[in-house]
């Protein structure tokens, strides 16, 4: 089964960049690490306008810092 991720955008921290939340839902406990993030979000928006940085916030929730 296909991980399910929620992206909300959060906030635009400065006139360069947005800041989003995913969320690990429904089969996407082996979302675990900071590489498999960035592979499970290659067809999302976030990912096609650059990731810049990703932080872990808890198990389930992880920051992602993108162009703008």
């Amino acid at each position: 089964m296909e991980p399910i991720l929620q992206i909300n955008q959060v906030s635009s921290n400065d006139e360069n960049t947005l800041s989003y939340r995913i969320t690990r839902t429904q089969g996407a406990e082996n979302v675990n690490t900071e590489d498999i993030l960035r592979l499970q979000l290659k067809e999302t928006y976030p990912y096609k306008k650059g990731i810049i940085e990703v932080t872990r916030l808890s198990n389930n929730v992880w920051e992602v810092i993108t162009n703008k």
